[in-house]
């Protein structure tokens, strides 16, 4: 979505005005772009920044610690702030669809469900899956160097919140409303995620990598099943994204004929994070991962199945058939 630029008609329009470090519009020129979008599908994220203060006027306001800086100043408020204020704005303008992408805290996705019941327009959530596992204490706690990347998500929960967003989730996914999670996969090069001038540099932490340790922890200390996995991971984003493009073969289901990859991996084996076999795979000599060093991970990939086709998966990436 762009200011004066007419709408791809049957696709999700991405509102970068409302993220950190996006474009930042504000008022009419946001509320303009949205009236191009009526009777279109939205997406939007939930950190704009403060209306009444810059980042840097809140840092010599508060002063405080620097690692939790972007996590204070992007707190449950604005984020409630945000999402009020455009779910205000998508219903003003009559659009059709409005998906709220990296939902970090409990509070956060109640609001959405509480104005689904009378909106006129879709409220689909995407749950932002680094969410589930990083909070705020659990940054702190962190001793590794590793973890200095994380604290550049904006809005962390607290363990109060991320513990009400775990439960929430799980819930509101057995309602059979369509939510779903989302991964951050974005490169980012080394230099760029270290602290500079005390600020942490943008994460890059592709967490898509090891979705399955995070699967592992809601399955082990949160009760949800791999059934729940498999709808919030793999067919209620389908079935979300199927309404934007058309897919080959029947989605959403395990049946003969129907469009499915398969996983398979030993859920009680130990994980131990190699970014170095990482980096090969992915071609990437940037890459650093947000669990690089982290004990007790859990889940071990095994192979893949793509289109019929076997991949072995445990060391490099191989067809087998």
């Amino acid at each position: 979505m762009e200011p004066n630029a007419e709408p791809v008609v049957g696709h999700e329009g991405k509102d970068f005005g409302s993220t950190f470090g996006g474009s930042g519009l504000t008022g009419s020129a946001r509320r303009d772009m949205y009236a191009l979008w009526k009777g279109q599908a939205v997406s939007y994220h939930n950190d704009q920044p403060r209306s009444d203060e810059t980042l840097s006027e809140f840092k010599n306001r508060v002063h405080p610690d620097q690692r939790l800086l972007h996590h204070e100043y992007f707190d449950g408020s604005t984020v409630l702030a945000c999402q009020q204020e455009t779910m205000d704005l998508a219903e003003s303008v009559g659009v059709s669809s409005l998906l709220a992408r990296h939902i970090p805290t409990g509070p956060a996705l109640q609001q959405i469900l509480d104005r689904a019941g009378s909106a006129a327009f879709d409220l689909p959530a995407e749950i932002g899956l680094d969410y589930v596992y990083w909070c705020r204490e659990r940054l702190l706690e962190q001793d590794e160097p590793t973890a200095l990347i994380n604290y550049r998500r904006p809005a962390h929960p607290s363990r109060e919140d991320q513990q009400s967003l775990i439960h929430l989730t799980r819930e509101t996914l057995r309602s059979g409303y369509s939510i779903f999670f989302g991964t951050d996969h974005a490169p980012h090069a080394r230099a760029s995620k270290a602290f500079k001038d005390g600020l942490p540099g943008s994460p890059g932490t592709r967490n898509i990598e090891h979705s399955l340790q995070y699967y592992f922890e809601l399955v082990t200390r949160y009760q949800y099943t791999w059934s729940d996995i498999d709808r919030l991971a793999s067919i209620n984003p389908a079935r979300h994204v199927s309404q934007f493009a058309t897919f080959p073969y029947e989605i959403g289901t395990m049946k003969t004929g129907a469009m499915a990859n398969l996983a398979i991996f030993d859920a009680d084996a130990a994980y131990q994070v190699d970014e170095a076999n990482l980096a090969r795979q992915l071609e990437d000599s940037e890459y650093h991962s947000a669990l690089a060093g982290e004990s007790g991970l859990r889940g071990k990939s095994l192979f893949t199945v793509v289109n019929g086709k076997v991949y072995d998966v445990q060391e490099k990436i191989a067809p087998l058939n």
